[in-house]
């Protein structure tokens, strides 16, 4: 106080640390343990507080959100081997199968007409 008046002194950085000290100081404020295991929100297209960010094509705040797991049946049983949301009908038809298949083998069919569905019908299922 100088004359009855508050007067307020800067605050100087202590004298005896040296320019090179400041650099060499890390710029993580967190451990990486902290950055890894932190609960994680689940931002997604429709959450309601996601922090501004500017506009990525590929980032994860962009896509839709994920369905959860289906509820289990009362009886249902629970060993489940796999990925639950993983349901691909031909995935385990080997690629002979898929475009070969049964075309051909349509039995004693001459009719063009028979044979155009039966071909179509094959060719859809190649796209499942």
């Amino acid at each position: 106080m100088k004359k009855g008046n508050p007067y307020a002194i800067p605050f100087y950085e202590i004298a005896n640390k040296g320019q090179i000290d400041y650099q060499n100081k890390s710029v993580c404020v967190t451990s990486t343990y902290c950055d890894d295991y932190k609960p994680k929100p689940n931002l997604h297209v429709g959450s309601e507080k996601k922090t501004l960010f500017p506009y990525t094509m590929g980032s994860f705040r962009s896509r839709l959100p994920e369905p959860d797991a289906p509820i289990l049946t009362k009886n249902a049983s629970q060993i489940e081997i796999g990925d639950r949301h993983f349901n691909v009908k031909r995935h385990f038809i080997s690629t002979a199968h898929n475009v070969y298949g049964n075309f051909g083998k349509f039995g004693n069919v001459s009719n063009p007409g028979i044979l155009a569905e039966k071909t179509k019908w094959h060719h859809h299922l190649q796209q499942l």
